[in-house]
């Protein structure tokens, strides 16, 4: 598995808004509770399927859930989370 550790840029920034950073723990949280899609790398520089190691199928799936709730999320996204939300230049329906 090739890895750009040469070439790439991360930024961090912190989360004013308490419910996007309730949001993004969850998320984080359930990206290392994934069993299903994870590799581990070993000492011998190999990288092995999480599921391998345990010897049974992975139960925790991130995209799964990520798809499951972006589509609970979908049900209620014309609704404004704040008042005043939506309004703007940026919003599509203006």
């Amino acid at each position: 598995m090739d890895r750009n550790l040469d070439r790439r840029v991360e930024a961090v920034v912190p989360v004013e808004d308490q419910e996007a950073g309730v949001r993004l723990a969850g998320i984080i949280d359930l990206m290392l509770a994934d069993e299903r899609r994870s590799w581990q790398l070993q000492p011998d520089a190999t990288w092995i399927r999480t599921e391998t190691l345990n010897g049974r199928p992975g139960i925790v799936d991130t995209f799964e859930a990520l798809k499951e709730d972006a589509l609970e999320r979908g049900q209620v996204v014309g609704m404004p989370h704040r008042p005043g939300a939506g309004a703007g230049s940026l919003d599509p329906r203006a």
